[in-house]
This record gives structure tokens, sequence and C-alpha cells, in this order.
């Protein structure tokens, strides 16, 4: 019990997502051991969530308290991935994409067609800014991509229908090829 309630009044008073946590329950007028403890929990679930997706503990960069989590996945090198590593992707037929969920901090894994193009990964967004998964992306584009048993970090972007036009055309055309299906909006994913 000492070592979790010495680190987490440690990472209430450092780490930007905590400290703003905790400054919302005292706010609130919470108790500061019942703020303690829901810190304590916090803690406790970003360290199983970055065991669970093998990421490293990196400094928050949000103090927004509606934002209760958001690892770091996104790795210090940010060079793309080989085109043969992808090129031995192409007859897999679906993905899995784990975003941050934009409210609750927690991670969201779907199931997803996907193409590849240039060292890239696309997605086609059905309900397009509807889909829940675009709406996080938007929020943290920091991404985590798993195909087959091999498991990347990501940053995805929303594609811009005027200044990405002959890249959206590619990926629906690329999509038509594989699904039989092209539309919505694409959606690209840069692994590293």
């Amino acid at each position: 019990m000492c070592v979790r309630h010495m680190s987490t009044l440690v990472a209430m008073r450092y780490h930007p997502v905590l400290k703003a946590f905790s400054q919302h329950l005292c706010t609130a007028g919470k108790a500061k051991k019942v703020a303690l403890t829901a810190c304590m929990r916090k803690l406790l679930t970003i360290l199983n969530a970055m065991v669970k997706h093998q990421t490293r503990w990196r400094k928050g960069s949000q103090s927004s308290s509606r934002i209760l989590y958001r690892p770091m996945l996104w790795s210090k090198k940010e060079e793309p991935m080989p085109d043969a590593v992808l090129a031995s992707f192409t007859d897999v037929r679906v993905l899995y994409l784990t975003t941050i969920g934009r409210h609750s901090g927690q991670p969201r894994t779907i199931e997803i067609w996907f193409t590849c193009h240039q060292d890239k990964l696309y997605l086609n967004a059905e309900r397009a800014h509807n889909a829940n998964w675009v709406r996080n992306i938007l929020q943290n584009p920091d991404v985590h991509v798993r195909i087959k048993e091999q498991q990347f970090a990501g940053r995805a972007r929303v594609l811009d229908r005027q200044a990405d036009r002959v890249l959206w055309d590619t990926v629906a055309t690329l999509s038509r090829h594989k699904y039989g299906w092209g539309e919505g909006l694409p959606v690209e994913i840069v692994l590293v």
C-alpha cells in the first residue's frame, strides 16, 4: 500500500492528467483521501493499460480534467514503416485498431478493413465523422494497430476531401478492388 500511496502522491503533484483529475475531485468537494484513492485507482488503470498495450511511460501532455488517460503510443522515432513489412499484410482482411476514448480516456478497439498504399495504412469510416473511432482520432491521433500477431504504434489523420483529392480517390479504388466497397471517409495511419 505504501508504494502505491507514495507513487500516487507524486503523480498527483507532477503528472498533468492526474493533477487535473485530483484538482477536479477536490473542487467538486471530495475529501483529499477520496481524491487520493481515486487517483491511485486511475494510476493503476493507466499502468495496466500500458502493460496490455506494451507502451512506455511518457510524460502526459494534457492537463484537461476531462481527459483521464492519454497514453503516448507514438514513438519519438517518426519514420514510416518499410514497404516490405506492409506488403506482407496485403492479403490480410482485417486489422484491430485501438484508439483512446475521447470521453472515457480508455482504450477502444475495433476490427476494420484496411488497405496499404505507399508505406501507410488506410481505413474507411462508413459513418464518416459520426464513427466513434474517427472522433477519438480527431481528439487523439495516437493509435495502436494489430495485424495478425504483429503490433504497431501509429499516428492517424482523417483525409481532407479537397486537399487530399487524389489520395482519397486512390484509397477508394484500392478498397473497391480488395473488398468490393470503397465508400466512406478515408483515414490514414503511419506506423512506426
